[in-house]
């Protein structure tokens, strides 16, 4: 199974939409798929249930940092990029689906759209799309 259709069953089968996202391109970074759980269940819901930042794009920003992060302070090209390439998504991302906050793609209440399975066919979307987005940047930066 490819890292998008992986990441879009992940969410059907009971995953958050951040824990999808970076759960599929775990093994690209070395990273186990305990520890990436562990890494993206706060972001989940929109930064833990609060209905902000979309999961689905909190995960992929999670990504980008592993593509072109900085492990120095002194790094200030590596983390000029990965906010350059952040931006770029969140605005493809906003194009694509209006908007970036989870709770606002939800139509205004978490509860409202949990009541009306709208997290189950929307949001394998939001997934999809940020998937998308990481494959994309893998592949132009040569890492994927």
């Amino acid at each position: 199974m490819e890292r998008i259709e992986r990441a879009v069953f992940a969410k059907l089968n009971g995953y958050n939409c951040a824990e999808s996202v970076v759960t599929a391109f775990a093994d690209d970074f070395g990273i186990d798929h305990d520890n990436a759980m562990k890494l993206a269940c706060g972001l989940g819901g929109g930064l833990g249930g609060q209905g902000l930042a979309c999961g689905a794009l909190t995960g992929a920003t999670i990504l980008f940092g592993l593509i072109h992060g900085r492990t120095e302070p002194e790094d200030v090209e590596a983390k000029k990029k990965t906010y350059a390439r952040v931006h770029a998504a969140a605005e493809e991302f906003r194009a694509i689906h209006g908007n970036v906050n989870c709770v606002s793609l939800l139509g205004g209440s978490m509860e409202g759209a949990i009541a009306s399975g709208l997290n189950k066919t929307l949001c394998p979307k939001l997934v999809r799309t940020a998937c998308e987005l990481v494959e994309r940047e893998l592949r132009e930066s040569g890492k994927g």
